[in-house]
């Protein structure tokens, strides 16, 4: 599994949002620039942040984008299931048994959902807040 482009420039616009919490909002193009991102791209990870409710923008002369919540209770795991879908390596270790032709005879089949388990689990457990840098 690789994570893509847009959970990296995600997470780090995350950042810069957790960064400035309590603040005024951040515009998109200035947390693109600050990232080397086009502004287009930010603005789709921008998009699929607020649609999960991760984000919120706000209107007008000064506006631009601040968190929902404080960052001690985003987890990275919200951010990089909100933009790359459910993580998973096999159907059978994130649940999804119906597409596995092989799920009676499979011996590995608990070492799939064990590393699927420990993974979301730390995810889970890494909150925004502890990557902010000053």
């Amino acid at each position: 599994m690789k994570i893509t482009t847009k959970s990296h420039y995600g997470l780090m616009a995350m950042c810069e949002l957790a960064r400035r919490y309590g603040q005024k909002p951040v515009s998109v193009r200035q947390i693109a620039e600050l990232q080397n991102c086009s502004n287009s791209y930010m603005e789709q990870i921008f998009a699929l942040l607020k649609k999960a409710g991760l984000i919120q923008s706000n209107r007008g002369a000064y506006g631009g984008y601040t968190l929902t919540k404080p960052p001690e209770e985003i987890s990275m795991g919200e951010i990089i299931t909100t933009l790359e879908g459910p993580i998973g390596f096999t159907d059978c270790s994130s649940g999804d048994e119906s597409n596995c032709s092989n799920q009676h005879n499979c011996s590995s089949q608990a070492f799939w959902q064990e590393l699927h388990e420990n993974i979301n689990n730390f995810l889970e457990e890494k909150k925004l807040s502890e990557f902010i840098k000053d």
